[in-house]
């Protein structure tokens, strides 16, 4: 099977050890908010073909508040030489034949959460085209790129997630392989 050996998650033996160290919490203090003891994922597999997997996967975490938090990870793995390996979003990028600018690209998901009145995105605020983290969040869809920013990566967590999308068709993402 093609995809056997791509790991995407944690095993199950592990996922048993952290729900049991979380048990144990909420027993001995049953009132502490950090006894967090249940958490609902969603993984969603955006792209798959032979030679790449790209997820989302939404965590929400309960701890004893009205609300969940929630956050998300990311994860592409492109196949070369018969083995998954994590990808970057430039060897994704380049997986599918195309250029990667990233300057390019962090000035127009910069400028996008700009316009989307993300709070930390603004001018003078600590979310800028430097930021190491700012590309991290892709994933790879059969339309394009999605970068998600989850509550608090890009302003306040009461203001929510923030997603963009980038088509194949922007000439920003045709650029040439150098």
């Amino acid at each position: 099977d093609a995809f056997s050996s791509l790991r995407l998650g944690s095993d199950s033996q592990a996922l048993r050890d952290a729900t049991q160290i979380g048990l144990d919490r909420r027993r001995s203090a049953p009132a502490a908010t950090n006894a967090a003891w249940w958490d609902e994922r969603e993984v969603e597999i955006l792209t798959m073909t032979q030679t790449m997997v790209s997820t989302r996967t939404r965590t929400y975490a309960y701890s004893g508040g009205s609300d969940p938090v929630s956050s998300f990870t990311f994860g592409t793995w492109v196949k070369q030489n018969g083995d998954w390996t994590f990808a970057s979003l430039c060897s994704a990028m380049e997986q599918l034949d195309r250029g990667c600018d990233t300057l390019g690209i962090r000035y127009r998901v910069l400028a996008e959460l700009r316009n989307l009145d993300a709070p930390w995105a603004r001018p003078g605020e600590n979310v800028n085209a430097n930021t190491p983290w700012l590309l991290d969040t892709f994933t790879i869809l059969p339309g394009g790129i999605r970068f998600d920013y989850g509550p608090g990566s890009v302003g306040p967590a009461p203001a929510g997630t923030f997603t963009i999308d980038i088509p194949w068709t922007d000439p920003l993402l045709n650029e040439p392989l150098n």
